[in-house]
């Protein structure tokens, strides 16, 4: 799919779960020291999401050129790894993978292009409630961000969207896990009517 100039919305729909994760520190996870997510200046981002309970990668390469992102098990320093996956993302083009195949590999993986290191993301984890084929549901933020909140998450009926169109986005918690609380007020008139 390419990237136009109108549909940036679905780049934007991808860093929503970030922005909305960032405020909240109640990771599954923890790792005092390995950083993880990916490094935005290769322009390569990276939203994990799951549909019909089975995970997959939106990738976006914002390049004029096009990359072949590969995923290695984590090992912390430059020594070769073994290729888990390779895909080709053309230039300005958003490419959808199902990645099923890598629940259970490792706890952590590495995206490169070549050899340059892009950053490393946990790996797919089954979230606690069932997934169906009715919403596309996000428990981790752009390239990890914010880390993976399986009690807060967000769901969505749609995937993609055309510039203009209206988005809805539905937030959800489990219930009695505590308040959440966003920071600033939204300012009126921001976004375009």
């Amino acid at each position: 799919m390419r990237i136009g100039s109108l549909s940036w919305a679905r780049i934007v729909l991808s860093l929503l779960p970030a922005f909305l994760f960032l405020s909240i520190n109640t990771s599954e996870y923890s790792s005092a020291s390995t950083v993880v997510g990916i490094n935005e200046s290769h322009k390569v981002h990276i939203q994990e999401y799951w549909f019909g309970n089975e995970p997959f990668y939106c990738i976006s390469n914002l390049n004029d050129t096009s990359v072949t992102v590969t995923v290695h098990p984590y090992r912390g320093t430059s020594e070769k790894t073994s290729v888990l996956a390779t895909w080709q993302i053309e230039g300005k083009a958003i490419r959808e993978v199902n990645v099923y195949y890598l629940l259970g590999h490792h706890e952590l993986f590495e995206f490169r292009i070549g050899e340059t290191l892009l950053g490393s993301l946990f790996a797919p984890k089954s979230p606690e409630q069932p997934v169906g084929d009715s919403a596309f549901v996000m428990f981790k933020g752009l390239n990890e961000y914010g880390g993976t909140l399986f009690k807060v998450w967000t769901e969505q009926k749609k995937l993609t969207f055309t510039g203009g169109e209206s988005i809805l986005i539905t937030l959800l918690m489990h219930s009695n896990i505590g308040i959440m609380r966003f920071k600033r007020k939204l300012t009126e008139g921001v976004l375009p009517s």
